[in-house]
């Protein structure tokens, strides 16, 4: 995450402007970040419980594949920024994996902000085409359909007891902010509010899980 924009500069995909400007200190952000990537991969992998290595699996797959999106400028497509979504969002696995989480509990932490963070995307996306004149049936149902869909799946896996009960309220504070964002979708100029209401309602989501999870 942090050596993607160091990586962009250097590609030339910021222009020759932020290439000439800022090309030395890119340089030294993609050389050191992934060090220190390594310094923090290494003991995870030799101190933390068994299984960690394939924890890592679910956010490494939707970043590998956003890479040929990066490389071909396609990052802020609605395919793009579902990857970085998805890739963020299922980092948690891995983390709750090595605080000695349970494997549903671990499932459960990423699933619940899997949802929140694809379906804010979405949401975002809807306020942004709004106010671009360019937004569609499909722009208004898409996060709607897929707060249903991932509610009632969480709901589902919730209620035959191979989830706790939390996965179905947990992502209830981004999505019915989504929801808002969806439905009365605010001017551009608001677009800094949205994001930190975005933030507080995910801190809301963190609170639920903390105050649910066993």
């Amino acid at each position: 995450f942090l050596a993607h924009e160091p990586f962009m500069i250097i590609a030339n995909l910021r222009g020759p402007k932020a290439r000439f400007e800022h090309l030395g200190r890119a340089w030294r952000q993609l050389v050191l970040l992934p060090l220190l990537a390594l310094g923090c991969l290494v003991p995870a992998l030799l101190l933390g419980p068994a299984g960690t290595a394939l924890t890592l699996l679910p956010p490494v797959l939707p970043a590998l594949a956003l890479l040929p999106l990066v490389l071909g400028r396609l990052e802020k497509t609605v395919e793009g920024e579902l990857l970085v979504s998805a890739a963020l969002a299922l980092a948690a696995f891995p983390v709750a994996w090595a605080g000695g989480a349970s494997l549903a509990v671990a499932a459960t932490v990423s699933g619940v902000y899997l949802l929140a963070l694809t379906d804010a995307t979405l949401a975002v996306r809807r306020v942004t085409a709004r106010a671009l004149r360019a937004t569609t049936r499909q722009r208004l149902l898409a996060p709607i359909a897929l707060a249903v869909a991932g509610e009632l799946l969480l709901g589902l896996l919730a209620g035959s007891g191979r989830l706790p009960p939390v996965a179905a309220w947990a992502p209830l504070p981004v999505l019915l902010f989504n929801l808002f964002l969806t439905i009365r979708p605010p001017h551009l100029r608001h677009i800094r509010k949205v994001g930190w209401t975005l933030a507080a309602c995910t801190l809301g989501t963190m609170g639920l899980l903390l105050g649910g999870l066993p």
